[in-house]
């Protein structure tokens, strides 16, 4: 019986040659796969204390956050008054109060229009300077106490009204 050779070599030796590459390759492979599976759980692992890192940052930032909006709820909206900005302290005129929409200035009954008129100059300077001037406004005896806010808030527009008795 003649023997098969394949380029001088048996059939078993070829044989034991093609098992022992695929051995070779499955351990290979084997070593392969233990060696990835080891980078994938460092890499789950870093992940992990990444997430940890961004939810540690998301919280910081919340926290941020929430102290910003304390913050700003603490922030003034009122305008200063023009003493605070190198104006006299004093009240720049004395109004009375006649009616809800009746004031007494100078002598002359005027509206709320007419009081704007006369301290203009004022009313200028405060809006050039950012600031509000204070106006002393009193009511008259007979004036209710409705007709007394109502004036009061109508000045409030262009003043700071210290309306406060004397």
């Amino acid at each position: 019986m003649k023997r098969f050779t394949v380029m001088g070599f048996t059939e078993a030796e070829v044989g034991f040659v093609v098992a022992a590459l695929f051995a070779a390759i499955a351990v290979a492979s084997l070593n392969d796969s233990h060696g990835a599976s080891q980078e994938i759980k460092e890499l789950q692992s870093k992940l992990e204390r990444t997430q940890q890192d961004l939810q540690r940052a998301k919280e910081a930032l919340a926290k941020a956050e929430k102290e910003l909006v304390g913050l700003r709820k603490k922030e003034s909206t009122k305008v200063p008054q023009c003493w605070e900005k190198g104006q006299p302290r004093e009240p720049i005129a004395d109004v009375t109060v006649v009616g809800d929409n009746q004031y007494e200035m100078l002598g002359m009954v005027v509206t709320i229009d007419g009081v704007a008129q006369m301290l203009a100059a004022k009313i200028s300077l405060g809006s050039t300077l950012g600031c509000r001037f204070v106006l002393r406004a009193r009511p008259i005896p007979g004036v209710d106490a409705i007709a007394q806010s109502t004036a009061v808030w109508r000045l409030r527009r262009f003043f700071d009204v210290d309306d406060r008795p004397r």
